[in-house]
C-alpha cells in the first residue's frame, strides 16, 4: 500500500484534507449514529463510496456482513488495511451506478488533495456494478456517498431497495449537476419510490419507510 498512518487508520498519501479530521472512530461518524438509531435489523450493509472504510468499520460493529464499494486505487487499498480482521465485510472496488461497465474516474480541481471529492468521470478507468446484479435480499442499511452519483447508484440499486426497504443514508451536495441531475433528483427519485425522509444532518439525508 502506498500511503501513510493518521492514529489507526491507513490514509493516501495524495491525501492533504482528513487528517485533521480523523478521530479514532472515523470521519463524521455522528452521521452514521443517526442514521443507526432507525435501522430495525442488523443482517447486511452496504457502504457505497466507502473511502478508506471508517464508515465500513463502524458497520462491521453492527452488521453480520457488509459490502464497502470504493473505486479508486489507492483509497481501496487504504480500504483493506483498515478492513484487517474484520472477516464479515467484503471490500468492493469498484463504484456503484445504473448500469454495469466501466468509467473514468477525477479528482475534483475545486477540492485539491481531497481524495474523498473523487468522481466520475474521464479519468483512470474503474469499474462500475449495479447493486441490483448481487441479488441481496435482506439489506438493511444503505450509505451512498457517491459524489453526485447517487442518482444512478439509486437505479441500479431500485429492486434491491424496494423489495428490502432499508434504512438509507444518502450524501446531497448537489453535485448530480455534473452528469445532468436537477438538485435533489437523488432525494426526489426515493420519495417517489415510497421512502420518506426522517433526518437531515448537513449535506446527508436519512430515509426509512
Amino acid at each position: 500500500m502506498t500511503g501513510r498512518t493518521v492514529g489507526r487508520w491507513a490514509l493516501p498519501e495524495a491525501d492533504t484534507y482528513f487528517a485533521p479530521h480523523l478521530t479514532d472512530r472515523g470521519f463524521e461518524i455522528e452521521k452514521l449514529d443517526a442514521a443507526m438509531l432507525h435501522v430495525k435489523q442488523w443482517r447486511m450493509a452496504v457502504d457505497g463510496g466507502a473511502h478508506i472504510g471508517t464508515w465500513s468499520v463502524a458497520m462491521a460493529a453492527r452488521f453480520a456482513s457488509v459490502l464497502a464499494f470504493e473505486p479508486a486505487p489507492d483509497t481501496f487499498d487504504c480500504l483493506v488495511s483498515n478492513l484487517a480482521g474484520l472477516a464479515n465485510v467484503i471490500p468492493m472496488r469498484a463504484a456503484l451506478g445504473a448500469v454495469p461497465g466501466h468509467a473514468g474516474i477525477d479528482d475534483d480541481p475545486a477540492r485539491p488533495g481531497n481524495t474523498g471529492a473523487r468522481h466520475l468521470g474521464a479519468g483512470r478507468q474503474i469499474e462500475v456494478d449495479r447493486l441490483d446484479d448481487f441479488e441481496i435480499d435482506d439489506l438493511d442499511f444503505l450509505k451512498l456517498d457517491v459524489e453526485g452519483y447517487e442518482l444512478f447508484a439509486l437505479m441500479g440499486a431500485k429492486k434491491t431497495i424496494l423489495s428490502c426497504k432499508p434504512t438509507i443514508i444518502i450524501e446531497d451536495k448537489d453535485f448530480g449537476g455534473r452528469f445532468g441531475c436537477k438538485p435533489g433528483a437523488a432525494l426526489q427519485l426515493l420519495e417517489s419510490w415510497g421512502a420518506r425522509e426522517v433526518e437531515q444532518i448537513r449535506n446527508d439525508h436519512i430515509f426509512v419507510w
